[in-house]
């Protein structure tokens, strides 16, 4: 009886202890269950967009209390209300909860950590390819990334967020310019590209040297000088004084005129466009010395004429006129010394030079005549050929009847003169 009151005694116990274990104690403690752990949605990770984690618990009417700062969730901290934002490139976040419910024991802690990474956006690309160009450049920067912003640096440092944003087409100018641009992209979704490089050079062609027409030297005429460059619609300077031509000087529009005999001018020249380097100065020198005029022709030339003889002049150079003078001691020019006119009636010594305007004076000729003085009348030549024919009826006597007449022998009969012979013979009278 005894051993079967023992026996009894022991089963209570075990059925005690055993309801023990279930509800925490055992000698008329009150048994309390444990709030379900948390979970996170998404899960712990690492993600390439922004996230928003939901807290969750099993267990009805629980509230969940969190930390983001890894420390230890406690019934103080946070409670969770609604979904946790991880957001921002390279964010890292840890995550710790516990939850907990009156009449329950708190949760076991739990904790996530979350990683985000965003892609890297579309690198930049550059337009015009990098290199070295005759002329200015406006270069401009593209990303396939949609609503991404480009910062970029031209001073070959690398960009951030805080250099410049690109909003137009970056200017390279001016000869010898050496530029180094850099450049990202970026967006709210997206992390920096990679960093692009590209170097602009400047190097202006040169303008070609103006050419002269007609090429410098020594003329007998005047000339008109054109200037011209084979570059289109550069600018032509020039000076006439030798002296190098600047931006300042005068503009070439029509030729230049190098004019009067004795004339000497050096013509200097450059040619400049924009966006191009200035040509070489070119320059020619020009010098004008007429051709002297051609001396005087005297028709007849020197020599043995008639008296009253007109001389006549003339010069191989078409349209020249003639100052004379006759008195052999007075040298004839064309400054008006001397009488003007193309003949004269002949004199013993006449000087003549030939004139032409813008022609260098010919060289004085001298002229010398022998002037043939002899004159016999025609009224004598008649007297001496009548004597001839009718000897007899000279003296006033009939011929003899029976006689045939003789001619008398006298010498020959000079040759009839000139009808002007006889007048200047009978002038100077």
């Amino acid at each position: 009886m005894r051993m079967t009151r023992i026996s009894s005694l022991w089963r209570a116990c075990a059925v005690c202890a055993v309801a023990a274990v279930a509800v925490g104690g055992c000698g008329g403690d009150t048994s309390r269950s444990v709030v379900a752990t948390p979970t996170f949605d998404p899960a712990a990770g690492t993600f390439g967009a922004d996230q928003e984690v939901v807290l969750s618990c099993a267990t009805s009417g629980a509230t969940i209390h969190y930390t983001t700062d890894c420390s230890a969730p406690t019934r103080s901290s946070t409670a969770y209300v609604a979904p946790i934002s991880v957001s921002g490139h390279a964010t890292t976040m840890t995550i710790r909860a516990m939850a907990r419910k009156s009449g329950m024991d708190d949760s076991a802690a739990v904790e996530g950590t979350f990683v985000i990474t965003y892609p890297a956006a579309a690198t930049p690309s550059l337009s015009p390819t990098p290199g070295t160009f005759s002329s200015n450049q406006s270069v401009t920067l593209t990303t396939t990334t949609p609503d991404a912003t480009i910062y970029y640096t031209t001073d070959g440092t690398t960009p951030t967020t805080a250099a410049s944003i690109y909003s137009a087409p970056i200017a390279v100018t001016g000869h010898g310019t050496t530029m180094t641009i850099k450049a990202i992209a970026t967006s709210d979704v997206t992390a920096p590209s990679e960093v692009v490089e590209g170097i602009y050079a400047i190097v202006y062609n040169q303008v070609a040297t103006p050419t002269f027409s007609p090429i410098g030297g020594t003329y007998d005429a005047d000339q008109l000088v054109a200037i011209s460059t084979t570059t289109s619609s550069a600018t032509i300077r020039y000076t006439t004084d030798g002296s190098t031509p600047t931006s300042g000087s005068p503009t070439y529009s029509t030729p230049i005129a190098v004019a009067g005999h004795g004339t000497s001018m050096t013509l200097r020249a450059i040619a400049t466009r924009s966006g191009m380097l200035t040509s070489a100065a070119a320059s020619a020198a020009y010098t004008i010395t007429y051709n002297q005029v051609g001396a005087p022709i005297a028709d007849p030339p020197s020599g043995s004429v008639a008296a009253n003889t007109v001389v006549t002049f003339s010069s191989s150079t078409v349209g020249a006129e003639f100052y004379y003078t006759t008195d052999g001691v007075t040298t004839p020019s064309c400054a008006g010394t001397g009488t003007l006119g193309s003949s004269v009636v002949v004199a013993p010594t006449i000087w003549v030079v030939a004139c032409h305007t813008g022609l260098p004076d010919s060289s004085v000729v001298q002229l010398s005549y022998s002037i043939n003085t002899l004159v016999f009348l025609t009224s004598t030549a008649t007297s001496v050929a009548s004597r001839a024919l009718t000897p007899s009826a000279q003296l006033g006597r009939p011929a003899p009847a029976c006689r045939a007449p003789t001619a008398p022998t006298f010498p020959p009969a000079p040759s009839t003169p000139s009808i002007a012979s006889v007048v200047h013979a009978v002038g100077s009278a």
